[in-house]
């Protein structure tokens, strides 16, 4: 039997430095942007811990591209590279977090890495086109501070919602439709993006194994519906079980994995913002 992808030694590796990373506080990574642009020892200081707490985003991302063929190292290494590159072009000033600007740049080097200048799907010309207009328009969105949901998107490149949605879908966006990253969901002011390094892979090497984890997740888990509890532990692994795909989802469920994604993103919302939601992320 061959050596899980994600479970070979330089992957457990790199998942273990990327998890073992601290976590920024609210507001953090525009302090920390500031300094890095102020320059200096404590600016290169600053710029290493931005970088080293969202490797958890890199983590999740090149995961999404194991059938790729490329090994999941390499995966994370490429992601490792496009999450410096957000770094390098941070401005805390536009007001976005550095989470939203991040996912772009971490998705567009492990896509390039995983496929080539090719698109991973088998797309018309006239589409390929459309995608590259998609993906140019969302880069200016995000990097300008703007919103960079699918009716933004669409507005700009002058294409409906509907073909945005489809082709970003094809082309394995990572972000679900029409959700920001920038969205405040938790009580405490947490937004989607810092939900998603906290709680989107938590990875074999994190000690969701602990006993007070395994408490206060099972406590957390209960304030959701079945079929939320069951989506969520089954799309990150909790307890006993394993990663699955939204399709695989779909197909228990009876249902379109739009549907799946959506109940996905309604169940983290409860996670956040329910009565164990900051416990929770504090032992994670």
């Amino acid at each position: 039997m061959g050596v899980n992808p994600i479970h070979d030694e330089e992957s457990r590796r790199l998942i273990a430095q990327a998890f073992n990373a601290p976590f920024l506080k609210k507001g953090e990574d525009r302090k920390l942007g500031r300094l890095m642009q102020a320059g200096g020892v404590e600016g290169e200081r600053a710029r290493v811990r931005l970088i080293a707490s969202h490797e958890r985003l890199v983590v999740s991302i090149a995961k999404r591209y194991l059938k790729s063929g490329k090994s999941f190292a390499a995966l994370i290494s490429e992601g490792k590279i496009g999450l410096v590159q957000a770094a390098n072009r941070y401005e805390p000033e536009r007001g976005n977090n550095f989470s939203t600007l991040a996912v772009w740049w971490i998705r567009a080097a492990v896509q390039d890495f995983a496929y080539g200048a090719e698109d991973p799907v088998d797309l018309k010309a006239g589409a390929r086109k459309k995608l590259a207009k998609i993906r140019k328009v969302e880069k200016s969105l995000i990097e300008s501070g703007e919103d960079a949901s699918e009716e933004a998107i669409a507005a700009k490149a002058k294409l409906s919602v509907v073909t945005v949605r489809r082709l970003l879908e094809r082309s394995a966006n990572p972000i679900p439709p029409t959700v920001s990253l920038d969205d405040v969901i938790g009580d405490d002011g947490t937004t989607r993006g810092e939900l998603l390094v906290v709680e989107d892979e938590p990875g074999p090497d994190h000690s969701l194994h602990s006993e007070d984890i395994k408490i206060v997740l099972d406590q957390a888990l209960a304030n959701l519906t079945e079929r939320e509890r069951i989506i969520v532990s089954m799309r990150f692994g909790l307890g006993d079980d394993e990663n699955v795909t939204l399709e695989v989802l779909a197909t228990r469920f009876s249902i379109t994995k739009e549907r799946v994604r959506q109940i996905e993103v309604r169940a983290l919302e409860k996670l956040a913002s329910g009565p164990y939601g900051k416990k929770l992320r504090s032992l994670l």
